[in-house]
């Protein structure tokens, strides 16, 4: 494997891991047992807790004798995962505290350089949650709102989703792309790999004033360095099986270094390049490779969906929101369901609140319910009369605000117990980022959201990529590195089967990815291609978190 490096870049791996929000104490929580297993990284001594189908991090945190904040600090990687089954958590050991007859492993990490960390955005504390139900709630059947302000200049769903996430006939020819006309005796692919890792400015911090940008500047290094080691495990593994990368890595933190390298030409012969990472860059890079008929991939950012019908050529990774909106909402009948469409009062995601109010026009049954968590109970009673016996109900929240969500699942679930109303609850991705939302609510409400990657961590095959990349970069794998594999892994694969123009055939190509669900499509008949794959996250009563 010959890497190509424009300079040299001293890696630091700060060691990541999962944590969750708290389960709340209506259900009876999992035992948990202190660890056995203990390891001394930088001198302090950690136990290495193995997450078990239903523990909360309340119920770890009281077990161990240390605060949420504290295992937190120590395992801040899963701010988009949430806490899971199978999952290694490090909590500290407190000073003067009896432990397990054990010895523990020393681990020899590098020492990290100091990093100063910006605080977190600060979230409203959520109202209480209250479970008495008064006696004059009663349930109220076929009660419907009828649905009157929706303007008819909302665009439908057919024309408001790109043909990517509408229609998925005219794929492809299937024996035309096995007899794909390429030399089928190459095994061996130039790959470029661009990513912003800002080696010199980091190598040279004097010449930066601000701390703060610094800190920037370092944890988006980090993430950069862990998709790029995921990647080179992807290259081992496609080596493995015959396929040989030579792999070009290039540090390009701004358009003159991406200029520059477009300038020498070394790109020329490139069977494919993934990255730069922001679309800004990737708008640069797109006319040269076009020019020279090099396919090039947008691994980690949204807004190159602009750039998609111009550039035949560009593939990007994460799937349109609108995508995701239309899968998580597949599953709801606009003739049978009783859908409450729940948003914010004065909210600030008035785009998304449109967007939901569109996607769930046609629904017969529908009812808006304006949310504003100050009026209390007083909202439950509203809630009651939207709700009935005789149909699933469908409660579509399209808001991320954690006090709103917090405040009308309290109020929602003691109605669902008491009168045994059929719900389904539907959020956002970013819910599973929350600390203050009760958990046994979302399983009793049977939450379905929809999340661009997730991560199995019971999974046989992430078991495996965590225990290597332990092995071989001394840290475990944040969702980047998880990322960085299933991007080359995926593509790799695309050009051993169907050769350097394998978008002609790419939809067909179906392979197992360690946190992703690829599925491309063209964007349009003229453009790029977007992944439409996306995974649905059902929140069963048994407490599981199943990917579908």
């Amino acid at each position: 494997m010959r890497v190509i490096m424009k300079c040299k870049i001293f890696i630091v791996f700060l060691l990541l891991l999962p944590f969750s929000a708290v389960l709340a104490q209506t259900v009876q929580p999992v035992p948990v047992d202190i660890s056995t297993e203990l390891v001394k990284i930088q001198g302090k001594v950690f136990y290495v807790h193995h997450v078990l189908k239903g523990q909360t991090l309340y119920s770890i945190s009281r077990v161990y004798g240390v605060t949420q904040d504290e295992i937190h600090r120590y395992n801040p990687q899963v701010k988009g995962i949430g806490l899971q089954e199978g999952m290694f958590l490090q909590i500290p050991q407190q000073a003067g505290k009896t432990l397990p007859a054990t010895t523990p492993t020393t681990v020899t990490t590098p020492a990290p350089t100091t990093v100063t960390v910006t605080p977190a955005p600060v979230i409203h504390d959520t109202v209480s949650m209250v479970t008495a139900i008064s006696s004059e709630q009663q349930p109220n059947p076929n009660r419907y709102k009828p649905l009157d302000d929706i303007s008819e200049t909302i665009p439908t769903r057919e024309e408001q989703a790109p043909i990517a996430c509408r229609y998925e006939e005219n794929l492809p020819d299937i024996n035309q792309c096995e007899a794909y006309m390429y030399d089928p005796e190459k095994t061996r692919f130039q790959v470029a790999l661009l990513l912003p890792l800002s080696a010199q400015v980091l190598l040279q911090q004097s010449a930066i004033d601000s701390a703060g940008a610094i800190a920037r500047i370092r944890s988006n290094s980090d993430n950069f360095i862990e998709f790029y080691g995921g990647a080179l495990m992807a290259v081992q593994d496609m080596k493995d099986k015959g396929v040989v990368t030579d792999i070009s890595v290039w540090d390009v933190p701004d358009s003159q270094a991406l200029r520059t390298l477009m300038n020498s030409q070394i790109l020329n012969d490139m069977d494919l390049i993934v990255g730069p990472i922001y679309a800004s860059s990737l708008a640069e890079l797109l006319p040269y490779t076009a020019k020279h008929n090099i396919s090039i991939v947008s691994p980690l950012d949204t807004q190159s969906e602009t750039l998609l019908p111009d550039y035949a050529n560009l593939f990007q990774v994460p799937p349109s929101l609108t995508c995701q909106h239309l899968k998580l909402l597949s599953g709801i009948s606009s003739e049978k369901d009783n859908v409450i469409l729940v948003y914010e009062e004065e909210s600030e995601e008035q785009a998304l609140i449109d967007v939901y109010k569109s996607l769930l026009s046609e629904c017969r049954f529908l009812s808006l319910l304006p949310y504003k968590v100050v009026k209390g109970t007083a909202i439950r009673d509203v809630i009651n009369k939207q709700l009935v016996l005789d149909k699933e109900n469908r409660v579509v929240v399209a808001s991320n605000n954690e006090a709103l969500v917090s405040d009308l699942i309290s109020n929602l679930s003691p109605l669902q117990s008491r009168f045994k109303y059929p719900i389904t609850l539907y959020g956002q991705a970013r819910w599973r980022t929350f600390e203050k939302v009760d958990l046994s609510y979302l399983h009793a409400l049977n939450l379905r959201l929809v999340a661009s990657f997730f991560i199995d961590y019971t999974d046989a095959d992430v078991k495996n990529f965590v225990t290597r990349y332990r092995l071989d970069f001394n840290a475990d794998p944040s969702p980047y590195a998880f990322q960085g594999y299933d991007v080359m892994r995926y593509f790799l694969t695309a050009l051993h089967r169907y050769g350097p123009r394998f978008g002609d055939c790419i939809s067909l190509l179906q392979t197992k990815l360690l946190q992703g669900n690829y599925q491309f499509r063209r964007y349009d008949p003229e453009g790029g291609f977007i992944n439409t794959g996306s995974s649905l996250i059902r929140y069963t009563p048994e407490l599981e978190i199943r990917r579908e």
